[in-house]
């Protein structure tokens, strides 16, 4: 009941016994409201929320096991990235076949390998596999560089980093006439005085300099390719030189009609030029065992 000072709270016994009185002022009947209010909000919390923070206090193994969880989910996220990693390798190593065959019209050997060649893998043969993927990645420059009849094929650029393409093979626009123009082969850009190497075995067929393509050079291997090397600032090998690859050729310039320092490469077979880019399986030409001296014995 309500008094002038405050409430007053009486408690009455069942049959007999003495009637208690309790007076309580406004402040504190509002602190006793206040502490009823956050002692049932914090038992429906706890009810509610059994995976929470109390939760995991009062249920250790729940704790344990939404660690696990979380460990799972990121081994999960590790093994998606690894499997498109995988899947695109697995569709480099297939376009290997096909750029080398492309080079020499030699047919494959036995039946082309094809995703869809391959049965249902458990975990175990998946992770088999992807060992067996990435050990052939790791082993692709090795093998590109001692492989017997490789060594003779402009598989690799003509640098021995790296160097981005900055103009492909095809139809584009001159950047001097302004007209649909046909690109014979690609360039790479690059700065003034970088090391251009060859890309695979042969001889120098020609140095010579023109108007358009400044300082060019030639090289001739077998199954009837050509590389062609233009707008150079210097040879450094002279024609009936036979070299190895990776053999220092010419260093890059900008001689000719050039609107900057770069490398215009071509492949040509039998006269006719090919794609550069559908030929590269390496784009440089670092070969671990590669000789000093690169000379033809």
């Amino acid at each position: 009941m309500e008094s002038r000072n405050g409430f007053e709270i009486d408690l009455i016994p069942k049959g007999r016994g003495t009637v208690r009185r309790w007076k309580v002022s406004p402040p504190k009947a509002v602190l006793l409201a206040l502490g009823a209010l956050c002692g049932i909000g914090g038992w429906v919390w706890l009810v509610l929320d059994a995976g929470s923070v109390p939760g995991r206090i009062l249920d250790p193994e729940a704790a344990v096991l939404e660690r696990e969880n979380e460990t799972l989910e990121l081994a999960l996220g590790r093994a998606d990235e690894a499997a498109a990693s995988i899947d695109a390798e697995f569709r480099d190593l297939l376009q290997i076949q096909e750029r080398v065959t492309g080079l020499t019209d030699i047919p494959g050997r036995g039946k082309r390998a094809a995703r869809e060649d391959l049965p249902p893998e458990t975990g175990e043969e998946a992770l088999e596999r992807a060992h067996r993927l990435l050990l052939a990645k790791a082993a692709t420059r090795h093998y590109i560089h001692s492989e017997s009849g490789l060594e003779k094929l402009p598989v690799v650029a003509p640098f021995g980093t790296p160097h981005q393409i900055s103009t492909t093979f095809g139809p584009h626009l001159d950047p001097f006439t302004g007209r649909q123009a046909v690109h014979e082969g690609i360039d790479f850009a690059g700065a003034e005085g970088d090391t251009i190497l060859a890309p695979a075995d042969g001889t120098v067929l020609k140095t010579g300099t023109n108007s358009s393509s400044g300082l060019v050079l030639t090289l001739g291997h077998e199954n009837g390719l050509t590389t062609v090397y233009a707008h150079l600032a210097k040879f450094l090998v002279q024609r009936g030189r036979n070299v190895k690859r990776g053999t220092p050729i010419a260093l890059l310039g900008s001689t000719g009609r050039s609107s900057g320092a770069h490398l215009h490469y071509e492949i040509r077979r039998n006269g006719t030029a090919i794609d550069p880019g559908k030929a590269l399986l390496l784009h440089d030409n670092a070969a671990p065992d590669r000789r000093a001296d690169g000379e033809t014995k």
